[in-house]
């Protein structure tokens, strides 16, 4: 009697750690940086923007966005997302948000500054957070 229970214990926590494992490499590959894709961008699927987070550092790394003219911008990601109260040298693109049921919690954008010739003159990621001042 002693030897099954024996069994069933070391069966509960083989089960216990396969799904620990299952979950950590799921986290990782939701986490991790993906290749810029114009189209994944745009048609953003994920309901929290996160596939666009990930695309943000290869997106940077590929195009010299300093400079980039305004229509080239919106060419390459879209219009922006701007809000009403942001003037029109600046434009913000949601990246990334999370929610506590209705509301937000986080919100990471890119945001673009433009001189007065219409050029970005500077870009940042800008995060966001409840609470935080």
């Amino acid at each position: 009697m002693k030897f099954k229970s024996n069994i069933m214990l070391y069966f509960i926590v083989l089960c216990a750690g396969l799904v620990l494992i299952s979950y950590f490499i799921v986290q990782y590959f939701n986490q991790r940086p993906i290749d810029f894709n114009k189209q994944v961008w745009l048609n953003e699927l994920a309901p929290d923007y996160s596939t666009r987070f990930r695309m943000v550092e290869d997106l940077i790394k590929r195009y010299k966005l300093t400079g980039m003219k305004r229509e080239e911008l919106v060419n390459l990601l879209g219009q922006p997302e701007n809000y009403t109260d942001v003037d029109s040298a600046s434009a913000y693109y949601l990246l990334k948000e999370k929610y506590d049921v209705i509301d937000p919690i986080s919100i990471d954008h890119l945001v673009l500054l433009f001189d007065s010739t219409g050029h970005i003159r500077e870009y940042k990621i800008k995060h966001w957070e409840k609470g935080a001042t």
